[in-house]
């Protein structure tokens, strides 16, 4: 199963600026994708989970985008090998009176709990994997116990053998299944480089 993520809205913004505004466009990654469950282990440099406790808008050194600085603190690294905080960068965010913000990105709230699959983009900054679909918020109940929810059609379903499991799951046994698939996914990754 595979679930394509469009860069349509960020490209659409794009040349309205072009075209109305008069200004030099300039697309530094306009693709789409499909994403698939192996993925989340195959091209992310980690996974954790965190808590977010800053959050920071800026703009780029040419002044033309916004982006959000994302700093966690570190619960749980699944994959990785973490500090005690790290950093995300996203496009998007608010500075002064501009807001500027991507149609599919993640949307993170201070002081909430996230389980997240980040890999490195092409400037070397930690970025959520496939935008939202790369986030999960952990929800706590009354009693105290933590779970996330996983929508059926989330390309981590098939890889994880989930395709009929409730939509909210436990999170301590998430992480769990994320272990084992990812030995799973690194014995057959050392097996392929063996035979090369």
């Amino acid at each position: 199963m595979t679930t394509k993520v469009w860069g349509l809205g960020l490209f659409y913004a794009m040349v309205a600026i072009a075209w109305f505004g008069g200004a030099d466009l300039v697309v530094a990654e306009a693709r789409s994708f499909a994403v698939r469950g192996a993925d989340f282990f195959q091209e992310t440099n980690c996974i954790f989970i965190g808590k977010l406790e800053r959050k920071e808008s800026y703009r780029s050194d040419d002044g033309r985008f916004i982006f959000t600085r994302h700093t966690f603190q570190v619960e749980e690294a699944i994959k990785g090998n973490l500090d005690r905080h790290v950093e995300l960068i996203e496009y998007g965010g608010t500075v002064g009176e501009q807001t500027m913000g991507l149609s599919h990105g993640p949307m993170y709230m201070l002081d909430q709990e996230y389980l997240v699959f980040s890999y490195l983009d092409l400037l070397r900054h930690n970025r959520t994997l496939a935008g939202s679909l790369g986030q999960f918020r952990v929800i706590t109940d009354s009693a105290g116990r933590r779970s996330i929810r996983v929508y059926p059609s989330h390309p981590l379903r098939e890889v994880l053998g989930q395709e009929k499991e409730a939509t909210f799951q436990d999170l301590i046994a998430f992480s769990q299944r994320l272990r084992k698939a990812m030995e799973k996914f690194s014995t057959q990754g050392k097996g392929s480089n063996a035979e090369r």
